[in-house]
């Protein structure tokens, strides 16, 4: 499996970039978040569930779903929550963020041509 081949830390600026509060509200239109203290506080998007377990918190800019486990960021979010791969959830996070496409951030490698050693 190839993974995604953004540069590193083009992916963490972009998810620190935005809220995960917006990340959220922007593919979850039914869930519930209602604001409790410091956090956001609804039920968990992972699975059906009655008593409210799936905390945001805003300072950290993380999730946490006490009935499943599932703790992480937005792109982690999006992975789990929406079945979505990893490079599709960085250009969701570009786009609702408007930031520029992680092509212009990709590491350019110069073509290097083999070149077989001879024995003497």
């Amino acid at each position: 499996m190839r993974r995604h081949q953004s540069h590193p830390t083009y992916v963490e600026h972009l998810v620190d970039s935005g809220p995960i509060a917006l990340v959220i509200s922007a593919f979850q239109e039914d869930l519930q978040v209602v604001a409790r203290g410091r956090e956001l506080r609804g039920s968990s998007p992972f699975h059906r569930e009655k008593t409210p377990s799936f905390f945001v918190n805003h300072r950290k800019n993380k999730f946490f779903c006490f009935s499943s486990g599932l703790w992480g960021n937005a792109l982690d979010y999006l992975v789990w929550a929406n079945d979505m791969h990893q490079k599709a959830a960085v250009r969701f996070l570009e786009d609702l963020f408007g930031k520029p496409r992680a092509d212009k951030w990709q590491r350019k490698r110069p073509h290097r041509r083999r070149t077989r050693k001879r024995g003497i």
